[in-house]
């Protein structure tokens, strides 16, 4: 069955370089369903839910090294269609972080309590969203400040110290949205009237609407990865929050291995690309060098 899927995407290939093959679309079908997986029918929205019904039951059935196989082979087309440039990173020397200026713009306007203490720990304590979102009391040593982090993305667990005016922020939150938040299961960024925390989405587009009242809307390049109209890439996301914190952090202290600890980064090259210098100070730089 996998074979068949490969022999799919070796003929829409062969049909993208011009080449002509005996056949550029297949019948795939198990227990009776069916999937025509030409490239047209695919792209439609019911051809590809048909399609990913077909490519579930395959993946569930194959053997461990015919699922890699396949694997590689997505892997591979991701690659070489959507990151520009292979490995390199698609910002240049662009600073992704809040400079002073655009943080004190951002918070300026932030002006929901949930909202603000959410970014805040992005900001100050380099929180990933998913992490700040799923912040829960229970998370929270009170006697010794501590916060700890259960990271998505590296399914990890680490402490950090929340610094002393975020943490009277926090409780003084607590002490004013505590009934929701016991009801919400002791989330700190509750739904609200419902069990659970904010989604991730959520906040995301909270920030968004944020970036465009404090007038930070620089914009790098759009993406054309959509079927829909180009989308704008800006500059400054809710991850900029984090690189700001980093940024912040290796700026004050200059010691790269407590930068490193507190990005809670296992390698100091990952640290590396979050420590940002301004344009203008990269240019008095070279001013000085070379003046």
């Amino acid at each position: 069955m996998v074979d068949r899927c490969l022999r799919v995407i070796s003929a829409e290939k062969a049909k993208a370089a011009g080449s002509n093959p005996a056949r550029s679309t297949l019948k795939i079908t198990s227990e009776g369903v069916g999937c025509d997986c030409g490239i047209q029918t695919v792209k439609s929205k019911e051809g590809f839910t048909r399609f990913l019904v077909v490519f579930n039951d395959v993946c569930d059935r194959i053997s461990e090294d015919r699922l890699k196989r396949l694997m590689k082979v997505v892997s591979l087309a991701r690659k070489r269609r959507f990151r520009r440039g292979g490995n390199r990173p698609k910002y240049g020397n662009m600073n992704r972080a809040f400079t002073e200026y655009e943080i004190k713009r951002f918070f300026a306007v932030v002006k929901n309590p949930k909202h603000r203490l959410l970014f805040q720990y992005q900001a100050f304590m380099g929180l990933r969203v998913g992490e700040a979102v799923r912040m829960n009391v229970k998370d929270i040593n009170i006697p010794t400040r501590e916060l700890r982090i259960y990271a998505p993305k590296t399914n990890r667990l680490d402490y950090m110290l929340i610094p002393e005016k975020l943490f009277k922020d926090t409780l003084r939150y607590y002490e004013t949205y505590e009934r929701e938040i016991k009801e919400a299961g002791g989330y700190l960024f509750y739904k609200e009237g419902e069990m659970g925390h904010v989604d991730e989405g959520y906040m995301r587009n909270q920030f968004s609407e944020y970036r465009e009242k404090a007038g930070l809307m620089e914009t790098y390049t759009v993406s054309e990865e959509s079927m829909k109209e180009p989308r704008k890439l800006y500059r400054l996301t809710t991850h900029s929050l984090r690189h700001y914190a980093i940024t912040h952090f290796y700026n004050t202290t200059r010691d790269q291995q407590a930068t490193k600890m507190f990005a809670r980064h296992t390698k100091s090259s990952t640290t590396d690309t979050y420590i940002h210098k301004t344009k203008e100070e990269v240019y008095r730089a070279i001013d000085l060098a070379f003046g």
